[in-house]
């Protein structure tokens, strides 16, 4: 029986094939990542940073605690509880946030208010062909909060609606809390920042917690869009209480 062999040069051939197809896979996918890249939104470095660590979260929690049922600024809450973001924001920023008073809770009590908070701004309108003036817009970001107890974990949850239109940058740090018979702790932390976003939320679940009550504090800080007076909001938001 006579065996056929395939000749050494078509051997050659069939291997160079092989890397030409190894080439166009490469040259498609490098086209695909590049493409990804430029689907990536370019977004402005001020109010990006370092992302809220355990220790900013301690830090703003013992200083919370020194000044419960006293007025600071957003200014003196961002330093601690988020300083990649203080850090990278502009002076004209960081003066809008040293101008917005906060109240610092009572962090050594059961009750504590759990109701929506918002913040406004405004927007001076302009005038038209058509028309002698245009009225102004009303910017609104709303902070809401919930704590539940599900099987086998505490699921805890802060968003920030934005409306009419979108913000350039929103914050949120969520502090799941648990009380230890004197005083709110930390029990855990989720946080993210959203840019153009209309919508923000952090949704975590604290596995297998200890048993006893439970609340969400929340900060929720940002922009106002361009021209809006004033140009950056702050607020501070207790949960619903849950029993696990």
């Amino acid at each position: 029986m006579k065996v056929l062999s395939v000749p050494s040069s078509a051997g050659y051939r069939l291997g160079g094939l092989k890397k030409m197809q190894l080439r166009k896979w490469s040259v498609v996918l490098l086209a695909l990542l590049l493409a990804a890249m430029a689907m990536v939104p370019m977004v402005s470095a001020e109010g990006s940073g370092n992302v809220p660590t355990d220790s900013d979260s301690t830090r703003f929690i013992n200083w919370a605690y020194q000044n419960e049922g006293k007025t600071v600024t957003a200014a003196q809450c961002l330093e601690i509880s988020d300083p990649g973001y203080w850090a990278n924001l502009s002076d004209e920023k960081k003066k809008a946030y040293s101008g917005i008073e906060v109240e610092i809770p009572n962090f050594h009590t059961l009750d504590q208010n759990s109701a929506a908070v918002s913040a406004t701004a405004t927007q001076p309108g302009g005038s038209s062909e058509n028309q002698k003036s245009v009225s102004a817009i009303v910017y609104v970001a709303t902070a809401n909060s919930a704590t539940s107890a599900i099987p086998g974990a505490i699921n805890y949850w802060a968003s920030t609606s934005n409306t009419p239109i979108a913000f350039p940058v929103t914050s949120i740090i969520a502090q799941l809390c648990r009380w230890d018979g004197s005083q709110w702790v930390i029990a855990d932390l989720g946080s993210d920042t959203q840019y153009a976003a209309m919508f923000v939320e952090v949704w975590k679940n604290k596995l297998l917690p200890s048993s006893g009550q439970y609340i969400t504090y929340s900060q929720h800080y940002g922009d106002f869009p361009a021209g809006a007076v004033p140009p950056a909001y702050y607020l501070t938001r207790w949960s619903n209480q849950v029993t696990y």
